[in-house]
């Protein structure tokens, strides 16, 4: 058994860097007033927040989001959770951020929890996407994933000015020949030790998990995922995306962000 925590890079551990993530509209439920604010459920959320009509929102936007990404990465919606996603919403924070983490055991990831915080269209508009993001891949996929697809297919929600910003410091980063190798970001399952490194592995995620996308598509990066424990690197970039081996997708990668940022 396996406990896995995906943190936003705007939490407390990685203040001061920017996400806008987009956001779609809303669905359904029932809400009871309980103990300092109010507890709202819906399908796949019980949301806890300081008033019902917040904890609403959260919950409808949330089901949403759920809803689209499936659709967009998955090809189709994921059944209903067997036991709601907890979200616990702070609107008093002055700075967005957030955290989801779960347990994968025997090939599912269940226990779902979500921590959301800052004022409350940013945090609609920037975390909880990010957020429901992890929990649908995770669900799906029932494994640990390696966090630079886990991080970089959620912040392929970005809006396209953040968007940009991240393939410049790819870019910066390229140039610099500080780069780690590919085959190193590929096998990473955890955010960098040294902190100061976390705003490049976020925009290494982002451009790679692009450049995967522009060459296959969302379904096929999905598939190489899924392929990941039971295959070696060389034999999934093979086979998904038709290069002998790592060192030469990175290679095409590199050049990739060479022209394209």
């Amino acid at each position: 058994m396996h406990k896995r925590l995906s943190l936003d890079i705007n939490s407390p551990k990685y203040l001061g860097i920017v996400q806008a993530c987009k956001l779609i509209a809303g669905i359904l439920t029932v809400n009871v007033a309980v103990g300092f604010g109010a507890e709202y459920r819906s399908n796949n959320y019980l949301v806890e927040a300081s008033t019902p009509q917040i904890a609403s929102v959260v919950a409808s936007e949330a089901e949403a989001w759920r809803s689209a990404f499936a659709k967009d990465w998955l090809g189709s919606e994921l059944e209903t959770w067997s036991v709601r996603c907890c979200i616990i919403v702070d609107e008093q924070k002055p700075k967005p951020g957030g955290l989801t983490s779960y347990v994968v055991d025997d090939g599912q990831a269940t226990e779902f929890r979500m921590t959301i915080y800052g004022p409350l269209g940013e945090m609609l508009e920037t975390v909880l996407p990010h957020e429901v993001s992890h929990a649908v891949l995770a669900s799906y996929l029932g494994q640990i994933i390696p966090r630079w697809a886990d991080e970089g297919i959620a912040l392929m929600s970005e809006s396209m000015s953040v968007r940009k910003r991240q393939r410049l410091l790819a870019r910066e980063i390229i140039e610099s020949k500080e780069a780690p190798s590919l085959r190193t970001v590929l096998s990473t399952l955890d955010y960098p030790a040294d902190h100061n490194r976390v705003l490049e592995f976020y925009a290494h995620s982002h451009s790679l998990t692009e450049f995967l996308v522009k060459r296959g598509s969302k379904r096929r990066l999905i598939q190489f995922l899924e392929d990941c424990p039971d295959r070696a690197w060389d034999e999934a970039v093979r086979h998904h995306y038709a290069f002998p081996n790592v060192e030469a997708m990175e290679v095409a990668w590199r050049d990739w962000v060479n022209r394209s940022s």
